[in-house]
């Protein structure tokens, strides 16, 4: 073996276990000698993110979904408590994630639970049917049913 080779050889450092799933959901395996993009459709059912705020409905795919106050945002929440660009949705691999980036937070409430958890700044993945509220906690039941934002994986 050349010392280019050897020197090669020893450069390959980042060790990365196989198999893994790539963003489409599908599996990559890994070959002794060289790298094999081998793709096998595993039987994982991408899902979509269906939305519902004030009688309309959305469906999430691909791009970010966003929330906030501003015009330009996919629902737009007019309370002052909401900021601009307020949060967002986005996809990643087969699951979403929900992202604040406010001053006042979002709170979540999934089904079955009786508590909101608060998201300030950070990220939370929707794993299962809830609601959100931007800006303010759910207080009373009509909270919940005027300005809430609906979510259920589809």
């Amino acid at each position: 073996m050349s010392e280019r080779h050897k020197h090669e050889r020893r450069r390959w450092d980042h060790k990365v276990t196989f198999p893994l799933i790539d963003d489409e959901g599908r599996l990559v395996t890994h070959n002794r000698r060289r790298v094999i993009d081998r793709r096998i459709h595993l039987q994982v059912e991408l899902r979509e993110l269906r939305i519902r705020y004030q009688g309309r409905d959305y469906v999430v795919h691909e791009a970010p979904f966003t929330l906030g106050r501003q015009k330009d945002c996919d629902i737009v929440v007019r309370d002052p408590r909401v900021s601009r660009h307020h949060a967002r949705i986005e996809r990643r691999a087969v699951a979403f994630v929900f992202i604040d980036a406010s001053l006042n937070g979002s709170y979540i409430e999934f089904h079955g639970s009786n508590e909101a958890e608060r998201v300030l700044k950070g990220e939370r993945d929707l794993t299962k049917p809830g609601m959100i509220r931007l800006g303010r906690p759910f207080e009373t039941e009509s909270d919940r049913n005027g300005d809430a934002i609906y979510f259920d994986l589809a």
